[in-house]
């Protein structure tokens, strides 16, 4: 019976590797689009290129290696049932399991491996290519705002959440004034000007001031204001390079030092959704085997076809659903500040489509009784 599971197992691995080849040329292809102009301005070195590209690689394997895991194991088993191969194991004797115990096993290796991939080998390295791409290519003298972007300066840390042309939303400043006083701000909105000096001027809406003195803990001070005006002087951004570090380019190490070093709760709940977003997309490989192994089984007929329109909707359901556990973390406030909390809340598209599965199993078998109940009264 080893022949059975050895033939399963090579023609799910030939498939995937072509279909990884070609979902990773395209999110490839995706990436180069979104710089190809600051290429073409610039015309960097080819092996600055190279660089890059190999450096983006593993993020665009984080992206594809699940995709591909799903369409493969869909498409290996729906052809399969299509050339009545399946029905023959079934014939034999042989349940489901057994002929797919080996796929299971390759996408739980696969999912402990990618956690620790996902985790540290990912942002480290998109790490290193947004540093070659503005420190070899650009070259911006200014600080870039972005969505969801951290930016270390001097005595100043600055994460922006929603950048708008000249407005921001959502923005948390770290003030290290002294080694007796930590200064932290927050602000619903701020606009960004630049005076005649070249000094960078935050005019902040909304917000409080956080007043913290680590050698004496338990004296904070809290302050609300309408309207404050901050300042990054000249001399901050030239003599520190200006870099807008993401939570994407933050290692798990570095995301739960974040979430240590912050003081204010809805930001270390964007840190730990960021934190616990790698562990759902690693083990989302395992849920993506047994969601493919239920449907693959279940296609008859237009093998290819019918798998690929079957993979791109639970593709967008199950990010769908990974848009929506991210959205209740960041806007529902009364989610408490735990790990236990947002981790199963990040866990959401995971289980929701294995109780789909289940739910369209059990609504089926209810379908199926039903009719041979509704036949057996006919005839």
């Amino acid at each position: 019976m080893k022949i059975v599971n050895k033939y399963i197992v090579s023609n799910f691995v030939s498939t995937f590797y072509t279909y990884l080849f070609i979902t990773a040329f395209l999110i490839f292809i995706n990436y180069i689009y979104q710089i190809l102009n600051s290429l073409l301005l610039h015309r960097p070195n080819s092996h600055i290129i190279l660089n890059l590209l190999l450096h983006l690689l593993p993020s665009v394997l984080s992206l594809t290696i699940p995709i591909t895991f799903l369409l493969s194991v869909i498409m290996c088993l729906s052809i399969l049932n299509e050339n009545k191969e399946i029905l023959t194991l079934h014939t034999m004797g042989l349940s489901k399991i057994y002929y797919t115990k080996y796929l299971l096993l390759i996408s739980s290796i696969i999912a402990v491996l990618l956690v620790y991939f996902n985790g540290y080998i990912v942002p480290r390295s998109y790490k290193n290519f947004k540093f070659i791409y503005f420190k070899q290519i650009v070259s911006k003298p200014f600080i870039s705002f972005q969505n969801n972007g951290v930016i270390n300066l001097q005595n100043k840390k600055i994460y922006t959440q929603k950048v708008e042309k000249d407005s921001i939303f959502g923005v948390y400043i770290h003030n290290f004034i002294d080694d007796t006083s930590i200064q932290t701000i927050y602000a619903k909105k701020a606009n960004i000007y630049a005076d005649i000096n070249g000094n960078l001027i935050l005019y902040l809406f909304d917000g409080k001031i956080t007043m913290f003195n680590p050698q004496l803990p338990n004296e904070i001070l809290n302050l609300v204001f309408k309207q404050y005006k901050f300042f990054v002087y000249k001399s901050e951004i030239n003599k520190f390079i200006p870099y807008n570090k993401t939570f994407r380019e933050m290692d798990n190490r570095e995301l739960l030092e974040e979430f240590n070093n912050s003081q204010l709760p809805k930001y270390k709940k964007l840190v730990l959704s960021e934190y616990f977003l790698r562990y759902t997309l690693s083990f989302s490989v395992l849920f993506f085997s047994i969601i493919g192994i239920y449907l693959g089984t279940k296609i008859k007929k237009s093998a290819r076809s019918v798998s690929f329109v079957v993979s791109i909707l639970v593709i967008l359901i199950y990010y769908f659903l990974l848009s929506t556990s991210i959205t209740i973390i960041e806007r529902i406030e009364e989610l408490p500040l735990s790990f236990i909390s947002v981790g199963t809340v990040m866990q959401i598209p995971n289980f929701t489509m294995i109780l789909l599965c289940v739910f369209i199993s059990i609504s089926q078998k209810i379908y199926e009784n039903i009719k041979k109940i509704y036949t057996g009264r006919i005839f």
